[in-house]
């Protein structure tokens, strides 16, 4: 068997160094355009840059400079996020990574690198939606009540957040005078500048263009460009064109998802607001995504539920809110697939991709010929290792990475909480 594993071990390292294994990031805001830099401690800073008011002083040429104080700069300093899983080869996997017919070999070095393609796809999911947590939700929050392996992750990050005046869902709430006078006002006090975008999802864009507010504006703006209200077509109403009306910064519609499923710990019948306890935890799951209750993969292939419901609260680690219109089953499955970026907020935000970046940190452990040595690793690992002893011995590969999350200038965003 060792043959095997260290076959199973050089392709890792072929894929890698070939790049058979590319990830699509393309789809990811931050992932794909976030600043990763790389430190030599494993202490991540969280949220940094706070800088000095003021102007410089002027001086005339014949002057000394005048002496002005350190600045006032924070730094918020914690553990990396550490994500890691492991997966154990069957005996039929490594035999087939040196079986003498190719046939067997070749499918099972697919089968590897498929997995990597899944598992780094897994990661970066992992890191876009912790970033979203950062900027969006103001906060990370994570709990494994697992026996062995209990795990408790409590960031909050100073991201400026506020409750509407009134729910952007009512049409007829006026968020016109809501984005001129309070959050735009408010926006600019606190960073020195407009925000580049306002950030939300599909969900929250329908109730823009459905307000009373936004559509006289609109209409109005149409109608100086010569184009009957009445005969605009619903196309027309666009993010951009709803900007350009309202004088607002862009609009940004933002609706990348990932997906997450866990069982249902007990029975609970059909009514209003049951508290639904999961087994594995909440990981994922925010106030405002979709339930969909009694997730199963159906014989066709595709998957398939009994009925949705919104999740209006979560108990982190424990169970989530919803308004159940049938029983679920103890054992039965709940599947979220949740934007990245809340449904139920916008977020108001200038120089992100200046002003916040991921802190890779090293970490890992390698092979050095057959001794194993420490190393420093940046980046989504997978690697190939021994577990267990004699006679329970296996080989299993190991998924990780391990990185913080940096807030430039938390005075450069605000969000806001517009569904309740």
């Amino acid at each position: 068997m060792a043959s095997a594993i260290q076959e199973a071990r050089t392709l890792i390292k072929d894929i890698k160094a070939a790049n058979v294994a590319p990830t699509d990031k393309a789809r990811l805001l931050y992932v794909n355009k976030l600043n990763q830099r790389k430190i030599q401690n494993r202490e991540a800073a969280w949220l940094l840059r706070n800088p000095d008011f003021g102007l410089s002083p002027l001086v005339s040429e014949m002057q000394q400079s005048p002496v002005i104080g350190k600045g006032t700069y924070r730094m918020l300093k914690a553990g990396p996020i550490a994500t890691r899983h492991v997966k154990p080869f069957t005996a039929k996997e490594l035999r087939d990574l040196v079986s003498p017919d190719l046939a067997y070999r070749m499918d099972a070095k697919q089968y590897i690198i498929d997995e990597m393609i899944d598992s780094e796809r897994r990661i970066n999911d992992t890191m876009e939606f912790i970033a979203h947590c950062a900027i969006g939700r103001g906060s990370v929050r994570y709990i494994l009540n697992d026996a062995i392996g209990r795990m408790d992750v409590n960031l909050t990050f100073p991201v400026k957040t506020q409750d509407a005046a009134a729910t952007w869902s009512n049409i007829a709430t006026d968020i016109v005078s809501q984005m001129d006078d309070t959050y735009i006002k408010a926006f600019i006090n606190r960073a020195g500048k407009r925000p580049d975008t306002i950030r939300m999802t599909s969900t929250t864009w329908a109730y823009v263009k459905a307000n009373t507010a936004v559509k006289a504006v609109f209409g109005s703006y149409i109608r100086t460009q010569g184009v009957k209200v009445s005969e605009i077509p619903v196309g027309m109403i666009t993010p951009e064109l709803v900007a350009k009306a309202l004088d607002w910064p862009p609009i940004a519609i933002y609706d990348e998802r990932t997906q997450v499923k866990y069982a249902v710990t007990n029975t609970e019948t059909a009514a209003s607001n049951v508290v639904v306890e999961l087994t594995g935890g909440t990981w994922g799951i925010s106030v405002g995504d979709k339930a969909l209750c009694d997730y199963k993969v159906a014989d066709a292939g595709y998957d398939d539920w009994d009925f949705e419901a919104t999740v209006t609260a979560v108990n982190p680690g424990v169970s989530i809110t919803i308004t159940l219109t049938g029983t679920i089953n103890a054992g039965e499955y709940i599947a979220v697939k949740p934007t990245f970026f809340p449904e139920q907020k916008i977020v108001l935000i200038a120089d992100e991709f200046i002003d916040n970046e991921f802190i890779l940190v090293p970490f890992g452990i390698e092979y050095s010929g057959s001794e194993i040595a420490a190393n420093m690793w940046y980046g989504p690992r997978m690697d190939i290792f021994n577990i267990g002893q004699e006679p329970g011995m296996g080989v299993a590969r190991r998924n990780w990475h391990e990185f913080g999350m940096m807030l430039g200038n938390p005075n450069k965003i605000m969000s806001v909480q517009i569904i309740v």
